[in-house]
């Protein structure tokens, strides 16, 4: 901190990212599948696109709540959210995830509750929702929800700092599955992705949060 999670600190074009700050968790030995979350139901948040997504397990409407995302990323070895990012500078979490109540009416998946659950699979989280990469206002330590899913065990974490526009993101997160899923480094891949003219007014925002080597 300050400058961590700045978007422009090198050239979109170039493979770079920032280096988790707590040493990545040991991977176990999960089911390793697709996850897809998309357009949770919240009466408080308008409608967003849910990406068909073959062969994937997806929770949308109702089903997303912040414990059924959680249970679904445990095992995950990539995984794809597709929700509504909330930034709230005066609050200690800096930003969250705006998913579909829970019972209890609690809708909030923070950094704090992603910091204390267990991701085996060490997936590639990507947060396709808006200012997720939005960091704490605190100079003395970082913390986002991209190190909270570092810390919880994911291998690496995609995720923006600004509004994303919903139909020309999901195209955009499709061709960055396909790139990684096709063997491509998730730096690389995302440094091909930003470079599109179609999304390089956006994409440039777009960072890679990496656990490092285990």
């Amino acid at each position: 901190p300050p400058l961590h999670g700045r978007p422009a600190l090198l050239p979109s074009a170039s493979p770079w990212f920032f280096l988790g700050a707590t040493p990545p968790r040991a991977a176990g030995a999960g089911a390793g599948g697709l996850v897809v979350v998309a357009d949770p139901a919240n009466p408080s948040a308008p409608r967003l696109t849910a990406p068909t997504v073959p062969g994937a397990r997806t929770l949308t409407g109702a089903a997303a709540t912040p414990s059924q995302v959680l249970a679904a990323l445990a095992t995950a070895r990539y995984a794809e959210l597709h929700v509504h990012g909330v930034a709230d500078a005066a609050a200690a979490e800096g930003a969250f995830l705006l998913l579909a109540p829970e019972p209890d009416g609690r809708d909030r998946l923070t950094a704090a509750e992603v910091a204390g659950a267990r991701l085996t699979g060490a997936p590639v989280i990507v947060l396709a929702a808006c200012r997720a990469a939005e960091t704490t206002p605190f100079l003395q330590a970082r913390w986002s929800l991209p190190d909270a899913f570092l810390a919880a065990g994911a291998r690496a974490v995609i995720a923006a700092d600004v509004e994303l526009p919903d139909r020309a993101a999901s195209a955009l997160f499709a061709e960055l599955r396909r790139r990684i899923d096709g063997g491509e480094a998730p730096a690389a891949a995302l440094a091909a992705v930003r470079q599109v003219p179609a999304w390089a007014s956006w994409a440039g925002h777009l960072m890679l949060f990496d656990a490092g080597a285990p």
